[in-house]
């Protein structure tokens, strides 16, 4: 069996937005960032300039990517949904699924069809 390392590959994005790969000593799109993650590596973004960790904010820009390449409107009433929410943010709204026994139908089958989706990330 082949075993993984559990190495966070850094990624260090420039002030031209360009994000290079530290251990494939490469640059790469946001796509390929994608693929990296689907692949099974974690990855920390750094901003070179300021040294400052903007994974958070990369991986949402992975995912806007993602919608705006989809081509079809998504659904807003789970985006309503997220707004409302309690911090009416998008990462407090899974917590608040991940702590609650009692999800809706709707959220349950959104988030079962969204994490074993096997489509790529990003295509």
């Amino acid at each position: 069996m082949e075993t993984q390392s559990t190495q966070t590959r850094i990624i260090k994005r420039y002030s031209n937005r360009k994000l290079y790969d530290t251990q494939g000593s490469c640059y790469v799109t946001l796509h390929e960032l994608a693929q990296i993650i689907k692949e099974g590596s974690d990855v920390e973004v750094i901003e070179k300039k300021s040294n400052t960790e903007i994974t958070y904010k990369t991986l949402m820009q992975v995912l806007h990517e993602k919608e705006k390449k989809a081509g079809s409107e998504g659904d807003t009433d789970f985006l309503n949904k997220i707004i409302r929410s309690k911090e009416g943010t998008f990462t407090g709204y899974i917590k608040e699924l991940e702590g609650t026994s009692t999800v809706s139908d709707s959220d349950s089958n959104y988030m079962t069809s969204s994490t074993s989706s096997e489509s790529p990330l990003v295509q």
